[in-house]
Order: C-alpha cells, then sequence, then structure tokens
C-alpha cells in the first residue's frame, strides 16, 4: 500500500495517484464539468474558433480555461468546392526528461473531399500505462468550402459530484397551501433535489397527498419535475416551467401513463389521515378517499363507501400502515376490503408490534358486479393497542 494524503519529507504525490483520486470522485476518466461557461465554442471568424472558461478532466488530470477569458484556436482556410472536418482536441504530452506534463489546444485537420467528409482520427494514448501523449475530443468542426458551417460538441458532460438529496425544509417555506408560491421560480430557487409531500394542496393541482417531489433544476428558473406516489401501483406524474409559469399541459400535471393503464383502468384507495384507535367490537368502516381514478371504476359516496360503476374484474393490492400505541402492543390489526359482507382482499399484523409496520394486501383477483358496494374495514383484538395509519393504500387495476 502507498500512502498518499501524508506528510512527508519531499514531494511524493505523482500525477498517477492524483488522477485516480480525480477519477473515483467523478466516477468517470475524461469529461467537462458543469460549471462556469463549459468550455463554449464560439466562431469567430472562418479561420477562428474561441473557446470559452471551463474545467474538464482529461484521463483524472485536470485543466482549464479561467473565467472572464477565452482561448482561440485557429482553423486552417477550407477549399472551394470541397468540405472537411477539423477536430478541435485538448492534448496532454508527458516529457519524461523534463519531469514536464501539459495540455494545450491542437486542431487536428481532416482530408477535403467533395463527398461526405469523415472526421479525423486522434491519439486516444493511455498516460496511465505510459503514453506519452492523449487527445480528448472537444469539438468537430465542418467545412464546406471556405465557411465553418457549424462545430460540434464531442466531449461528455458531468452535472458535479453529487448525490440527489433532500431539499432543506427552510428552502420551502414558499409552499404555504392552495398551490400559492408553487411557482417555477421558487423551485429554482430551492435547488436540484427531492422532498417528501404529505400535504394535500400545497402544489397547483397536486397529484396525490402523498409522494415524493423531485426537483431538477441547473439554476435559474428552468424547472423540471416528477411526482412519485407512495403506492407501487401509482403511474408518475411531471411537469415543467419557467420564470413565465409552469408550461401549458403541464400546469395540472402530466402522467407518464395513459388513462388506460392495465387493459381498462386504475383506481386508487388510501387513508389520508391517522385513525382512532380501534375497538374490539365489529371494527369500523376506515375513512378512505380515491386518490387517483382512470377507467370509471368506483363512484364516491361520500361516506368512505363506494359503488362500482361497471362490472370488472380487478387485481387488488396495496399495504396496510400500522401504529401502535406503544411498544407493548400485544394485538392483531386487521384490515379488509370489502364487497358488501364479503372480503375480497385481507392485510393482517403479527400478534405482536412494536413499531410502526407496514403489511401488504393480499393480491387478490376478484369480480365486480355494476352496484356492488366496497368500503376498508378494520378490526382490532385489544382495545387502545394499534391503530390504522396514512398512507394505507388498497389499488384496485382492471384486467
Amino acid at each position: 500500500m502507498i500512502s498518499i494524503t501524508n506528510a512527508a519529507k519531499e514531494p511524493h504525490i505523482t500525477p498517477l495517484q492524483d488522477s485516480m483520486w480525480h477519477r473515483g470522485m467523478a466516477g468517470i476518466d475524461s469529461c467537462v464539468f458543469n460549471f462556469f461557461e463549459n468550455f463554449a465554442a464560439e466562431v469567430s471568424s472562418n479561420n477562428s474558433v474561441k473557446i470559452r472558461s471551463g474545467i474538464g478532466m482529461i484521463q483524472g488530470r485536470y485543466f482549464c480555461v479561467e473565467p472572464s477569458t477565452y482561448d482561440e484556436v485557429t482553423i486552417a482556410n477550407g477549399t472551394q468546392g470541397e468540405k472537411r472536418k477539423d477536430l478541435i482536441v485538448c492534448r496532454w504530452t508527458v516529457d519524461e526528461e523534463q519531469k514536464v506534463q501539459s495540455g494545450d489546444w491542437v486542431v487536428i485537420q481532416g482530408t477535403p473531399t467533395t463527398g461526405t467528409p469523415a472526421a479525423p482520427s486522434y491519439t486516444a494514448g493511455d498516460l496511465d500505462a505510459g503514453d506519452l501523449i492523449a487527445d480528448m475530443p472537444f469539438y468537430e468542426v465542418t467545412l464546406d468550402g471556405i465557411n465553418v458551417i457549424g462545430v460540434a460538441q464531442k466531449f461528455t458532460s458531468l452535472g458535479g459530484i453529487k448525490k440527489v438529496m433532500n431539499i432543506p425544509s427552510n428552502a420551502l417555506k414558499f409552499l404555504t397551501g392552495n398551490g400559492n408560491g408553487d411557482t417555477p421560480t421558487n423551485w429554482g430557487k430551492a435547488g436540484a433535489g427531492m422532498t417528501y409531500i404529505s400535504t394535500e394542496g400545497i402544489l397547483t393541482n397536486q397529484p396525490m397527498k402523498y409522494g415524493w417531489l423531485l426537483n431538477y433544476t441547473a439554476g435559474g428558473s428552468v424547472v423540471a419535475q416528477q411526482f412519485v406516489g407512495l403506492d407501487g401501483n401509482s403511474p408518475v406524474w411531471y411537469r415543467s416551467g419557467n420564470s413565465s409559469g409552469w408550461y401549458p399541459g403541464s400546469n395540472g400535471w402530466i402522467r407518464s401513463q395513459d388513462d388506460n393503464w392495465g387493459a381498462g383502468g386504475l383506481c386508487v384507495l388510501q387513508l389520508t389521515n391517522n385513525t382512532g384507535t380501534w375497538s374490539t367490537s365489529g371494527g369500523t368502516v376506515t375513512p378512505v378517499k380515491i386518490a387517483y381514478q382512470s377507467g370509471g371504476i368506483l363512484k364516491d359516496n361520500g361516506d368512505s363507501t363506494f359503488t362500482t360503476k361497471k362490472a370488472c374484474k380487478v387485481k387488488v393490492s396495496g399495504s396496510m400502515i400500522i401504529l401502535p400505541a406503544d411498544s407493548n402492543a400485544w394485538c392483531t390489526l386487521r384490515c379488509e376490503l370489502r364487497k358488501g359482507g364479503t372480503q375480497l382482499a385481507i392485510a393482517s399484523s403479527a400478534n405482536y408490534v412494536g413499531n410502526t409496520d407496514i403489511v401488504p394486501f393480499s393480491e387478490d383477483i376478484v369480480n365486480l358486479s355494476a352496484g356492488d358496494t366496497i368500503r376498508l374495514h378494520a378490526y382490532a383484538t385489544a382495545a387502545n393497542k394499534l391503530r390504522l395509519g396514512a398512507p394505507t393504500t388498497v389499488s384496485l387495476q382492471i384486467l
């Protein structure tokens, strides 16, 4: 083993060791980091291309064009009646005799042709293996006659060494309810990341009460978002916008799946508030709502019961959330999806529940008739021990 980050009597960290660290952090050998102007190319004439500021890495070796400056590379004259492709590369050169390494812009000139031009070859090189030259392609320049008609990016951009993180709660104070403050500009200021949504109505046309919201932004007010419902059968919604507001069509969110998910539709019933403690006598109807529906399966009767609109075969799935009153809850909690007096699917806890738990419903396939009454019913074997928690969810998928 070789110690790298340690005190020594003389300089001891080599370019190879440094490059290993850089590549390990970035997860890639060569790239341009999404910072400053990203080495933006600007055609200043048919013989000149400016390369703006940026920071990049070739096989773990860093190089840059400093902010508020630019480099300029020369493009050889084109030929009337012929086309050509040139390649602008970052060339890393190793001078073993002088113990010097350096990076420079090099234009590799292509071969003129009256047909379709091809980009010239370059020296990939392997600096770790001892090669003295390595090229990293940056731009492919196309000439038609004497005119530069195109500059195409060839490098890979990397957004930085960071993972998706939770957006701090203090950055979301603009979410005040009823969609107020829910603007692309405010989300742009909040930054990229994710947050858990558990309050109904804080987003404009909020798809579901409970879910994860992923916010994508590179800064400013241009954002794109995904809303992922907690139930595994729920679709994913998305929207995007800028300083003028949410784009037309995405103001009400757009689902990633169409209305005929499965063969005929989907209905998601969800408990939206934690219920009271269950007694032992007969249980109670659970106060659930339709969180999402397509295909017109159920009608909400307004009393936590639902009427089927049409005859259909459905697959039942979902999960029950159990909240114990204390850490010593010797009790069984059972939640049933019922059609009248008939059990359609069931989720049942163990006899002992010491912590919040999630229990899946049995995945049953059942036949429904038009006019059937559907409800969620819960029972406990002891009083004041367990209660049903949000977001207990049951999904009915038409087959």
